[in-house]
């Protein structure tokens, strides 16, 4: 069957040589020999080659250009020349990749479509401060909700952790710039960065609010908060334009947005080096954006970013928790317990209470146990209703069999195979990759 499939393939097609290899395992070795298959290890080198050459080829850049952008955005704050050149490379570097290769790529279609608000957002004249518009204003008709009272919450906290607008509750990864609420009003970004003992956990360090022009309710405006710094203004250095206020309720930690022609509330704070966020919009304003959308709130993060907490700690085996040269038993109860008594003294619950063991078992760094307490606040206030769902219960970490595979790790019982069956296993699974990707 796959001769015939080779037959039919042009002469100097790249997938000829490894259907032969593939026939060359199935068929009797001295039919081999016509297919020049007398040295099965050259072959089998001259797959792996190929194969990394074809799929450095074909893979999306992205992550590059993101790399690129956060590394040369770091310091700049606000609408200045640089920040606007910053965006336009940036805009120059995914505009420059191959489509094809990001086909079904998320994170690259979300970032086609919010390139553009990133580009009027930072290259906009800036040379005038835009004056406060008078508290007494009398707001127009035109600019009060009429809309139905019925509210949806989003928050984004600690590791991080988040609460999507249909209370799926995910941990992620999610490292780089990915949005969090993208629609014709409003849209919102955050940058999540590496903790400092890595494993693949992140924290958000950045976070970037637009709020769109809306005549005559509000001109467009833009807030942004980076680690160490929480401005209680927005970037032209005003607080208010029409409908849309900033409150500061305790300065340096936690300031208040609020959109009302839309009747959305968005709390920021600083909780250490990192940010927490939480919105409240009515439901009829969250769509989904199709297949490529990847709003966080809405759709939550991938499958391929998101964590499960015991497989998370099994993976990096608690590592550098022991130097007080306790056994991995004696070091994870110790840990844990620790954890639990901070936390539950932090008066959280729930989820809450789970997300906030495993930050300080991963980390150690009480501001997380603030940052859970501050989202189990928030979501209180902007959604009292599921807030009362909540129950006061023990932490996944004091489970029995998340105990026994935090200690033992996966101790299921190890197959052995033989040399020659795994040798003919990684030959099959290379030449099909290949055999499906150029076929």
């Amino acid at each position: 069957m796959l001769s015939i499939l080779a037959l039919h393939r042009p002469r100097g097609s790249v997938s000829l040589p490894f259907v032969w290899l593939l026939a060359g395992m199935v068929i009797p070795s001295y039919r081999r020999s016509y297919l020049g298959l007398t040295n099965a290890a050259l072959y089998l080198q001259i797959l792996l080659i190929a194969s990394i050459i074809a799929l450095g080829r074909g893979q999306c850049r992205l992550k590059d250009c993101s790399a690129q952008y956060s590394k040369e955005s770091t310091h700049l704050t606000g609408q200045n020349r640089q920040a606007c050149k910053a965006v336009i490379r940036f805009k120059d570097c995914v505009d420059g990749i191959d489509p094809s290769t990001c086909r079904g790529d998320l994170t690259y279609h979300s970032t086609m479509t919010i390139i553009p608000d990133l580009m009027k957002s930072y290259c906009a004249d800036t040379r005038t401060v835009t004056p406060e518009v008078p508290t007494h204003t009398t707001e127009s008709s035109m600019c009060r909700w009429k809309g139905t009272n019925n509210f949806r919450h989003c928050g984004l906290f600690g590791d991080p952790h988040l609460r999507t607008f249909d209370d799926t509750f995910l941990t992620c990864k999610a490292a780089g710039a990915w949005p969090l609420v993208f629609n014709e009003y409003l849209a919102v970004q955050v940058t999540n960065v590496p903790l400092t003992h890595g494993q693949g956990a992140t924290a958000t360090s950045k976070l970037v609010v637009i709020i769109k022009e809306n005549v005559p309710c509000t001109e467009k405006k833009m807030y942004e908060v980076r680690s160490g710094s929480l401005p209680n203004t927005f970037i032209d250095g005003s607080r208010r334009s029409g409908t849309v206020s900033i409150t500061t309720n305790i300065p340096g930690e936690h300031i208040e947005i609020h959109i009302k022609h839309i009747a959305t509330i968005i709390i920021v704070r600083q909780v250490g080096k990192y940010i927490t966020f939480a919105i409240r919009m009515p439901e009829q304003l969250i769509r989904s954006r199709g297949m490529n959308d990847i709003q966080l709130c809405v759709k939550g993060c991938p499958e391929s970013e998101r964590i499960a907490y015991a497989d998370f700690l099994v993976q990096t085996r608690m590592e550098g928790k022991s130097s007080e040269g306790l056994s991995v038993r004696d070091n994870f109860a110790s840990i844990r317990d620790n954890a639990v008594s901070k936390c539950r003294k932090a008066g959280v619950i729930d989820v809450y209470l789970d997300s906030c063991v495993f930050d300080l078992i991963t980390t150690g760094d009480s501001n997380f146990t603030k940052a859970a307490q501050s989202a189990l606040s928030d979501m209180k206030l902007l959604n009292p209703e599921a807030s009362s769902l909540l129950r006061n219960r023990t932490s996944v970490f004091e489970q029995d069999n998340v105990v026994w595979r935090l200690i033992y790790g996966n101790a299921a019982p190890s197959r052995t195979i033989s040399r020659s069956t795994l040798f003919y296993q990684l030959m099959i699974v290379f030449a099909l990759t290949f055999f499906i990707r150029y076929l």
